[in-house]
């Protein structure tokens, strides 16, 4: 029974811009998994740099912190700081476009390929960030039209607040319309947007507001 399941989600269909429920199902599940993995993955790059650096850390499901242990007035070195916080971005970066490379490689559809494809886009958080800050900025009376590690970026180099948000999510967008464009068979194209619509908004609800305080709580 799962030989034939297996077989029946990646073993390639005729027609083009159908909807796949099963696909759907699969991407929804991918989605969800890339919210998580993507995140963590994410803020170990931040820690990776902060423990390279000397320091201790603490982190949760979605954020990370740094410091020197007995030091009770620490104060972060501006330059420690900007290296950390460039840790996640750039980590982010890199695992999406080394997946891309790997992607390039795949003769076939199997689960190696999905893997590839959906970890490609761990850099549409660069993305998502952007859209979300902008509607927090219209909508909840946010500060600013940017946010997270790109802002923070931005003002640490003395930067316009938007550069660091607005040139990497350029790039992501170049990126992520390669692989769903380009790459992605398009006869699943419509099954993966109401995925992405659907699980990248029910994922990260469940995952920033549900299960992640739960699953992962503040650890050092």
């Amino acid at each position: 029974m799962f030989d034939r399941i297996y077989n029946d989600i990646y073993v390639s269909e005729g027609g083009n811009f159908r909807f796949y429920l099963k696909y759907f199902i699969f991407f929804m599940l991918l989605f969800y998994g890339s919210i998580v993995v993507g995140t963590v993955t994410h803020e170990i790059g931040h820690i990776t740099v902060a423990k390279l650096l000397g320091y201790n850390v603490k982190m949760d499901y979605h954020s990370m912190d740094w410091y020197k242990s007995g030091q009770v007035d620490f104060v972060k070195p501006i330059n420690h700081d900007i290296l950390i916080t460039w840790g996640g971005v750039i980590v982010t970066c890199l695992i999406s476009i080394f997946s891309l490379y790997l992607l390039i490689q795949c003769t076939a559809i199997n689960i190696k390929f999905w893997v590839y494809l959906f970890c490609s886009l761990f850099i549409s958080r660069q993305i998502v960030n952007l859209l979300l800050s902008i509607i927090g900025k219209l909508y909840l009376g946010k500060q600013s039209y940017f946010g997270g590690d790109e802002l923070a970026l931005s003002q640490m180099h003395n930067l316009n607040e938007g550069t660091i948000s607005i040139i990497t999510a350029i790039i992501a967008t170049i990126v992520c319309s390669y692989v769903i464009f380009v790459i992605l068979p398009k006869k699943y194209l419509i099954s993966f947007f109401a995925a992405s619509l659907i699980g990248g908004i029910s994922g990260y609800y469940l995952w920033f507001c549900k299960l992640g305080p739960y699953v992962l709580p503040a650890i050092q």
